[in-house]
């Protein structure tokens, strides 16, 4: 008899537990709507993990590519960057809880892109695109013309392949196809480099991008890289001196300011072309918000920019907006 009472007893409890977590689940789905809402319950240990949008904002949509450039060298001191290095480097998408649209003009790197994000594709897209489509790369005849010049300044990889130049300038083509393409229908979008966070490849934990602290909606933000550059300078100092202001590895913004901006660096590219300067997006903005620059191109989105402690802190922004 005792022994009836326990199994009815035990039986009763578990069906109340039961129900409540349908119901909590249930509550859930109704406050955070069904197109963002992702559970899994994983069986680990006899213990289930409920993964829900508390661990996601669906707010950010990142956008990331990879032009397969094969392998070239990095600076000044012999070192060179793989398809091996971006693939790796790549992983720590598979832990980032926000939605993300990939370009890539390569299939390997694409179904790589797949493969880490499967369960996740949901709040993933990725496109197979053709170099040609992009009006970064329409300038890539004219750019390799200038950098084989002898007397334009070698900088490797920025002012010696064209086709590295016209890859960083294409950042900002993709960022505009995928917001005005509203992919996630998101209110901020934002750039990130595949290798942006290589420092976590290791790390193997999931985690999620926020808004900037005291974000000023009508600019972008971006990470300040030397304290001591200024906007006094000539733009013709900063393409043939490689100087940068602001590091282009993360680009942060609202929809509407994002692609405003995304149309200003094209601008800005294509004017100072037909100077006979060019570099990569980091010195296409510095001179588009130099004195000069700005007397020419008269950008209408300014940059807002976030300062760490010490110069050359290239990951400051992003490490910010990170929450684990």
């Amino acid at each position: 008899m005792i022994a009836n009472r326990r199994k009815c007893l035990r039986g009763v409890i578990i069906g109340f537990v039961f129900a409540s977590t349908v119901w909590m689940i249930a509550l859930m789905k109704k406050s955070y709507g069904s197109r963002y809402f992702e559970t899994r319950m994983r069986n680990t240990s006899e213990k289930f993990h409920v993964e829900t949008m508390e661990t996601w904002n669906p707010n950010i949509t990142v956008i990331t590519a990879y032009f397969d450039l094969g392998t070239f060298p990095k600076g000044n001191l012999g070192t060179h960057y793989t398809r091996d290095m971006y693939f790796n480097w790549a992983t720590t998408f598979k832990f980032l809880r926000n939605p993300i649209v990939v370009y890539t003009d390569s299939e390997t790197f694409k179904q790589h892109m797949y493969t880490l994000r499967q369960g996740l594709m949901n709040m993933t897209k990725i496109f197979l695109i053709k170099r040609s489509t992009s009006w970064a790369f329409k300038n890539i005849d004219k750019i390799r013309a200038l950098f084989s010049s002898y007397n334009y300044p070698k900088h490797y990889p920025n002012t010696v392949i064209a086709e590295y130049a016209c890859a960083q300038h294409a950042k900002y083509d993709v960022v505009a196809r995928a917001a005005e393409q509203e992919c996630f229908g998101t209110k901020y979008y934002m750039w990130l480099d595949i290798g942006y966070f290589r420092d976590r490849v290791n790390k193997k934990r999931s985690f999620r991008f926020l808004e900037p602290e005291d974000f000023d909606e009508n600019r972008i933000a971006m990470t300040r890289i030397y304290s001591d550059h200024h906007l006094n300078v000539t733009p013709k100092t900063i393409f043939l001196n490689n100087l940068v202001y602001v590091g282009g590895g993360l680009v942060f913004g609202k929809k509407q300011q994002i692609v405003k901006f995304a149309s200003q660096v094209k601008q800005t590219v294509n004017y100072f072309l037909e100077q006979n300067l060019t570099n990569t997006d980091q010195q296409v903005i510095y001179a588009m918000f130099s004195k000069e620059g700005q007397k020419v191109i008269k950008p209408e989105v300014k940059l807002q920019c976030y300062k760490p402690p010490t110069d050359q802190n290239w990951f400051y922004l992003g490490n910010k907006m990170t929450s684990k």
